[in-house]
This record gives structure tokens, sequence and C-alpha cells, in this order.
């Protein structure tokens, strides 16, 4: 590089190394994909995505969570509220859990880790 005059270029590093050692231990604690991105159910009650959506007001913005069902993708389950912290997806799952029966099913999500502490 010195007999060419070539000088390179070095990326700055985005994070401090405590914050690459929490992302690599949050990595190491990530529960396994069991879709695969086979967003299919043959059977009903068996495979539900949850999903955050925001609903722009002219006040304030609104969290949307729902659960759907992969086998028809209908809206089985859902909850508004004024921020998107674990009480409101617990809660959206305690609705889901009083209409269903949720013995050995899955439930999809993804949903940031920040989100459901």
């Amino acid at each position: 590089m010195k007999e060419n005059n070539l000088l390179s270029h070095v990326r700055v590093k985005k994070w401090t190394p405590l914050q690459y050692k929490r992302r690599k231990e949050m990595k190491a604690g990530k529960p396994k994909d069991l879709i695969k991105q086979n967003f299919f159910s043959g059977t009903p009650r068996k495979r539900f995505v949850v999903d955050i959506t925001y609903l722009y007001c002219l006040e304030k913005m609104y969290y949307l969570n729902t659960i759907r069902d992969l086998f028809n993708r209908e809206v089985v389950a859902w909850r508004i509220s004024d921020n998107p912290n674990g009480e409101l997806c617990v809660n959206t799952l305690l609705d889901l859990s009083s209409k269903y029966d949720l013995d050995r099913c899955i439930i999809h999500t993804c949903c940031r880790y920040k989100l459901c502490k």
C-alpha cells in the first residue's frame, strides 16, 4: 500500500465493548425459531403470531398489540395501550389464554427485547 500510495479507511466501531458484550449475551439467550419462516398452520389454534402496530392519532400515538392465528389469519386477541411495554404484551396473552387452551402451541413474535422487558 505504501508503494502505491494507498490509504485505508478504518471503520469506527458503532458500540462500546460493553455494548458488544451485552448484544452477544442477548443473542446467546435468544430462543430457538420454531416456525422457521413457515407461516402456515394446518390446524387451528396451534400457531400464533404477535405484532405491535403504531396508531398515529391527533393527540398522541397508541400501540395496538394483536395476536393472529396462522390457520385462518384471524385476529384472536388484541389490546391498545399508550406505550409498548411488557404489560401490553402480557395482557394480550392473558386475553388469548382466557379464550383458548394454549397447551402445545407456538407463539411467534419479532418483538425487540427492549419492549418486552
